[in-house]
């Protein structure tokens, strides 16, 4: 186990565009959907860069400062808007979101330099070569304190003023190398919207390393456009009947905190009170719904971290068998055939290993709370460069004596439950949102024993963050490129009983960034290079976990 509090903060500052104007200030809304998030984890990672001779700090802080110049309300305040209970509008509802930028009060992007006395050998997997027996032990990554404890805007949900949206700590390593690690609140910021910000700083940085054209990135922040793919109109008096029924009868997870008051751990406990303001109202709110069920996670027990590899083979192999009928799921009636991805047959795999590994007995419903992007969901879709966290918690439901052992069928559940949210029934899903008491008042999922949360960072480019570290300005373009990569990648998350997080398992795999070509005609896809598992589960689940003969079929 590596030693904790190894690492020392040695500076920190707050960063601002390099074209900065304060006399032209901006204050937009946040979509509907970005709203819903205002408690979930801030959305981060962190990249592991292997270095010869010392980076340029001065040159790495320069191109930040041209990177923000296409992300400037980054620097800027993110912060709840004023309530106005008269406003026609469904911005201006309780408890909505709005970040400003372009005064003198911006807080900025807050950045800490740092030192460690390790060196990165002591904390990851020893080559990326060596990556087919990975099954790698991440709990001492928090104690490495890679980032600063500094809290991000709305971290309570309430304080704001003054404090950064997104903090990004560069710590040194003593054999030289580097970790570019970052949070971002995650109203602002879903794992697309973080990745096309690290591709385009990478990319200016290059360019301004090596004497090369800057690089003009195009990200799109128009919270609005995803409000106009809401269904009805959602700055009505009254929600429309019709829609909010369409939406109901979808299989989400809508737990309310305002009637889970019970069993509540310490830190939520705020978010079950029904805040004065809304007692205050005139009209009633909607009545208590389904209570969060406290008792079934326990938030105090230990949690493992593990990193698993699964090869291209293995991914096939579980394609195959997620995708072979079986006598449950025959019917003698025909149906369409589903297209069921190599994604859908992983997770089921992995759902499977961790409801054996929990010993649920059978007939207990268990509950696969799936992230899925809107962005090309919607009608019109987004562009895959739109800014936010347009992302919804889809809950897939099976037995336990399902989940646990039947491939198919699970994996069948996943892909016609995923199915089933087309532009209609988001269209449906906005505008019930729209219409919330307060957009973070229900949990569209849950953790501990019967649940499961996953997210999903393929086709991101994780590994294509290249900033050219350890590449010769003597040689070409192209060259250079590739030279940079970084030696690991990991997610922020935080520890909690029932995560599970997936990406490619190496740099070569498909990026939606970048292309991912290779060959003519041809684009590789994602599983091709395997991929990295990451779960978070109680300790003794995870030991069981470990010791499971399936867990590489």
């Amino acid at each position: 186990m590596v030693a904790s509090k190894t690492t020392t903060i040695t500076s920190s500052t707050r960063l601002f565009p390099a074209n900065r104007s304060t006399s032209s200030p901006h204050v937009v809304p946040l979509s509907i959907i970005d709203n819903k998030v205002l408690r979930f984890s801030p959305t981060g990672g962190y990249w592991f860069y292997d270095l010869a001779t010392s980076f340029d700090r001065a040159a790495l802080l320069r191109s930040l400062e041209e990177a923000l110049n296409h992300y400037p309300q980054w620097a800027g305040q993110l912060r709840r808007r004023v309530y106005k209970p008269d406003s026609l509008s469904h911005t201006d509802r309780y408890g909505r979101l709005e970040v400003a930028w372009g005064s003198s009060d911006d807080p900025g992007v807050q950045v800490c330099l740092a030192g460690s006395s390790h060196s990165i050998a002591d904390i990851l997997p020893a080559t990326q070569d060596g990556i087919s027996t990975i099954s790698w032990n991440g709990d001492h990554i928090p104690a490495l304190e890679l980032f600063p404890s500094d809290p991000l805007a709305l971290h309570d949900t309430k304080a704001s003023a003054g404090l950064p949206s997104a903090i990004i700590q560069l710590t040194s390593f003593a054999c030289g190398g580097l970790c570019i690690a970052i949070k971002i609140a995650h109203p602002l910021a879903d794992a697309q919207t973080l990745l096309s910000f690290m591709h385009d700083w990478s990319r200016i940085h290059r360019a301004l390393s090596f004497g090369e054209p800057l690089s003009s990135p195009h990200p799109s922040f128009n919270p609005s456009q995803l409000d106009e793919a809401a269904a009805g109109n959602v700055d009505a008096l009254d929600a429309d009947p019709e829609l909010m029924a369409q939406a109901q009868q979808l299989p989400l997870d809508r737990f309310d905190y305002w009637a889970s008051s019970e069993g509540v751990p310490s830190f939520f406990a705020e978010a079950a009170k029904v805040p004065p303001e809304i007692l205050a109202r005139p009209t009633p709110s909607a009545p208590l719904g389904t209570a969060i069920p406290w008792s079934e996670w326990d938030v105090l027990v230990p949690v493992s971290h593990r990193l698993f590899y699964f090869s291209p083979e293995e991914l096939a192999r579980l394609k195959s068998l997620g995708t072979s009928p079986t006598d449950s799921s025959s019917s003698s009636l025909p149906s369409p055939p589903l297209n069921i991805s190599h994604l859908d047959t992983l997770l089921s795999h992995i759902w499977s290993l961790i409801t054996r590994a929990r010993k649920l007995p059978p007939n207990t419903l268990t509950t696969l709370n799936l992230t899925l992007g809107l962005r090309p969901r919607l009608s019109p879709p987004l562009p895959s460069t739109s800014l936010g966290s347009p992302i919804l918690l889809v809950p897939v439901r099976a037995d336990a004596q399902t989940t646990s052992s039947d491939l198919a069928t699970t994996a069948s559940s996943i892909r016609s439950t995923v199915n089933l949210f087309d532009s209609s029934a988001l269209g449906a899903v906005l505008h019930e949102a729209a219409f919330e008491d307060s957009p973070s008042r229900y949990w569209g999922g849950f953790l501990g024993e019967r649940h499961t949360i996953v997210t999903s960072w393929t086709r991101l480019g994780v590994w294509e963050i290249d900033f050219g570290f350890g590449a010769s300005g003597e040689l070409k373009p192209e060259e250079r490129k590739g030279r940079g990569k970084p030696r690991w990648v990991l997610p922020l998350m935080p520890h909690c009983d029932g995560l599970v997080q997936v990406m490619e398992g190496s740099g070569r795999g498909c990026s939606s960034a970048d292309g991912g070509e290779e060959g003519p005609g041809r684009r590789r896809g994602w599983q091709e290079d395997g991929a990295l598992v990451g779960l978070y589960l109680k300790s003794d689940v995870m030991e069981r976990v470990l010791a499971d003969p399936l867990l590489h079929r």
